[in-house]
């Protein structure tokens, strides 16, 4: 690719980069109301059981259903469920901050 189809394709990610930020407040928020409905476990375990429950299933489903090549499959696994999972962890280490 040149610089300028790199600048043209940067440029036309920009609303999903906002849409992505709308995503993981809305996620910090939902883990924050369950943080709220079970004083008594651990913020780390709720997000644990959450990325376990739902959110893994799906990023293993996204990625095998979609068009992923076979040999790409767990690399990409692992970094989308690894990323998640950090995310999660961060996010109710802010919000036990509070």
């Amino acid at each position: 690719y040149t610089d300028k189809e790199m600048k043209e394709m940067s440029a036309k990610m920009a609303p999903f980069y906002g849409f992505q930020l709308v995503m993981t407040i809305i996620s910090a928020a939902m883990l924050a109301y369950l943080m709220t409905l079970l004083p008594e476990v651990s913020p780390f375990l709720i997000a644990s059981i959450v990325w376990l429950g739902f959110v893994l299933p799906a990023d293993v489903s996204g990625v095998i259903f979609g068009g992923t090549r076979s040999e790409y499959i767990l690399p990409k696994i692992s970094i989308k469920s690894g990323e998640a999972l950090t995310r999660l962890l961060v996010a109710a280490w802010i919000i036990s901050l509070f």
